[in-house]
């Protein structure tokens, strides 16, 4: 009797299919945590396995109190890419996704990034540029006065 319950345990494990994990974010772009200083065009979100065939996405980005994604231009295999709306402003954004993969466990997940304003000139450049430029025309002046 023992043997034959060890037997059957033994099928059992044998015919249990075997686990999967489900897909992991390894890539996105803007990156997790970055500070960038030009507006992105299009989100892409890397994951590990493939994503292709998935059920439905939601995915979101985030920020100064209105969402930024236009609809997804769709799955490639282990990469999903969403295009942004154009003039971001500078600030905060935050980024939600939400989808089921084939294995059709749902997959979630969010994180930020950053998005500064390009660097601009300080007010005091402008002062240097503009005393250099009536420094040189007084030069010129008093040299064709010569």
């Amino acid at each position: 009797m023992t043997r034959v319950l060890l037997v059957l345990s033994f099928l059992l494990l044998c015919l249990a299919p075997p686990a999967s994990a489900s897909p992991a974010l390894v890539n996105a772009t803007p990156a997790e945590d970055s500070t960038i200083s030009v507006a992105p065009q299009i989100l892409r979100l890397t994951f590990d396995r493939t994503i292709a065939g998935a059920g439905p996405y939601s995915i979101a980005v985030t920020g100064g109190g209105r969402q930024w994604t236009e609809p997804m231009i769709g799955a490639d295999d282990t990469v999903l890419a969403v295009p942004l709306r154009p003039a971001m402003p500078a600030g905060d954004y935050l980024v939600s996704y939400e989808l089921t993969p084939p294995d059709g466990v749902p997959l979630k997940g969010e994180y930020r990034f950053v998005l500064r304003d390009r660097a601009s000139p300080p007010w005091w450049s402008w002062l240097l540029i503009g005393s250099a430029v009536v420094a040189a025309a007084a030069t010129a002046y008093r040299l064709a006065r010569r």
